[in-house]
């Protein structure tokens, strides 16, 4: 029972402001958490080779054959890759992407 009193007390003393800040909160550490894994997955992808160089042929085969999907990512790569480098993102990619070149050459 007393514990019940205590859920009801904390959920009463909830107010739409403090709703409002919490869920702030919680949307901030989320779109944290998604650029992050956004640029683990554009360091993955410029480790293995995917560079902005090589898109031009990729599109043209796409153009040619109608690979509307591999346009369509060669298209968002290209804006991604332009964007990380007007904000300044391109260097933590840099350096996240010599620490995997160091981690594959070691034994």
């Amino acid at each position: 029972m007393r514990s019940s009193t205590r859920l009801d007390s904390a959920l009463f003393q909830l107010t739409p402001t403090r709703i409002s800040v919490q869920l702030l909160k919680v949307l901030e550490m989320r779109k944290k958490m998604l650029q992050k894994e956004q640029g683990m997955a554009f360091t993955r992808a410029v480790a293995v080779g995917f560079d902005v160089d090589h898109l031009p042929p990729l599109i043209s085969f796409a153009e040619c054959f109608g690979a509307s999907c591999l346009m369509d990512a060669c298209r968002r790569y290209k804006e991604l890759w332009k964007r990380k480098h007007e904000t300044g993102q391109w260097l933590e990619i840099e350096a996240a992407k010599a620490c995997l070149t160091e981690q594959t050459s070691l034994p």
